[in-house]
């Protein structure tokens, strides 16, 4: 599993295949429920703990709730200039993260497939996939 720690040593189709089997298992956005507002660790409509496309790049321990705390959140830019996380696959992961945002979990598929293509990446979609 990539986390924090291990980014850096990571491949960009390592990264993407972490994300894409996150998105097709969890199928809901981390959001806050009262503000709607995209977080990168949430309690999911099941009472489970939910990730955003960037938050499953994080171990339990990496994680620090006041990221989505601030006012606006911290995206992924100011993780890496504020928080020292590696710079590598920040486009990508900025990428991703817009997906997961700006998109309904019906969509998600196609979006990455997209962005699978525009990276030159490898796209499979899991078999178990949840389904929306």
């Amino acid at each position: 599993m990539i986390t924090l720690a291990t980014l850096s040593k990571s491949t960009a189709q390592e990264v993407f295949d972490q994300v894409v089997n996150h998105a097709a298992k969890q199928m809901e956005q981390s959001e806050e429920a009262s503000s709607g507002k995209c977080a990168y660790r949430q309690t999911g409509s099941k009472g489970q703990q939910v990730a955003c496309f960037g938050g499953c790049l994080m171990a339990d321990e990496e994680y620090k709730p006041e990221w989505d705390n601030e006012e606006h959140g911290v995206n992924w830019t100011k993780l890496v200039r504020h928080h020292g996380v590696t710079p590598k696959h920040e486009e990508l992961i900025t990428e991703l993260q817009d997906i997961h945002d700006f998109s309904q979990p019906r969509h998600w598929r196609a979006k990455l497939e997209y962005t699978a293509w525009s990276h030159n990446l490898t796209f499979t979609w899991p078999d178990d996939a949840q389904e929306t």
